[in-house]
């Protein structure tokens, strides 16, 4: 085994009742998880929090470095992280960012996922600031994917402008699983115990606070439970015989 890894799971305010009922199942029930998994953090963000994810900045640098050096001198204590919305596509860009000693860790876009040669190069002491997220949807072509972030920031911000149309081709689904699943830059539970570990990665973000709870439930289920426990997990969470469907 080559230790283990760490999730970073979403929404610690929007699913916190979710958590409620999730979280002391994992403790004190740790036989039904794997061994080898571990909740690194739950993020999120408050209702109409402004700053809501990284996204508010998309990009400008002289905000990013205010909001940086006020959490710096305010919360010394707090992990810094930079944001996949920054939507870095070039290698040289992401090492910068990787050797950018305020972050303790860097979240890349979900396209670079499938570059192993150029992960595997990255010296041990980068590899520990990679935070790799799994379970994108979004259309691997898109080519406006800071488009779509910028979008989300000017809805936060209360900005008036033209809505942005997303251009995939399954943009009218929404978000599935089993799309994301099918996706090249997916990461699963396989690939992260015999790709991703052994080449010294650890760290490993799970999206969805935009989306609904039974969704992100079954990421719970599929990232940290073991198959023969899951239904278990699912009768403590909700599923009872009474409960009914349609």
């Amino acid at each position: 085994m080559w230790g283990k890894a760490y999730f970073h799971l979403p929404g610690l305010f929007e699913f916190y009742e979710l958590y409620q009922k999730f979280l002391p199942l994992f403790f004190e029930h740790r036989n039904w998880f794997y061994e080898w998994a571990e909740i690194g953090s739950i993020y999120g963000a408050p209702a109409d929090c402004i700053w809501g994810g990284g996204r508010v900045g998309f990009g400008q640098n002289g905000l990013e470095k205010s909001i940086l050096e006020y959490v710096k001198k305010n919360y010394p204590q707090y992990q810094l992280i930079s944001s996949t919305t920054k939507v870095l596509l070039e290698e040289k860009e992401l090492v910068k960012e990787l050797q950018r000693p305020e972050f303790n860790f860097v979240v890349p876009d979900f396209r670079f996922n499938p570059r192993l040669d150029f992960f595997s190069s990255l010296p041990l002491h980068l590899k520990k600031k990679v935070e790799f997220l799994c379970n994108e949807c979004c259309w691997f072509e898109c080519s406006s994917r800071k488009e779509c972030y910028q979008n989300v920031s000017r809805k936060v911000l209360g900005i008036e402008f033209e809505d942005y149309q997303c251009k995939s081709p399954f943009s009218s689904e929404g978000y599935k699983f089993s799309r994301a699943m099918e996706n090249p830059g997916f990461i699963g539970i396989h690939k992260i115990k015999n790709v991703y570990l052994p080449m010294g990665f650890n760290q490993f973000k799970i999206e969805g606070r935009s989306l609904g709870s039974a969704i992100v439930l079954e990421f719970l289920l599929y990232y940290l439970t073991k198959p023969k426990f899951q239904l278990e997990v699912r009768e403590q969470i909700y599923l009872d015989n009474s409960l009914d469907l349609f």
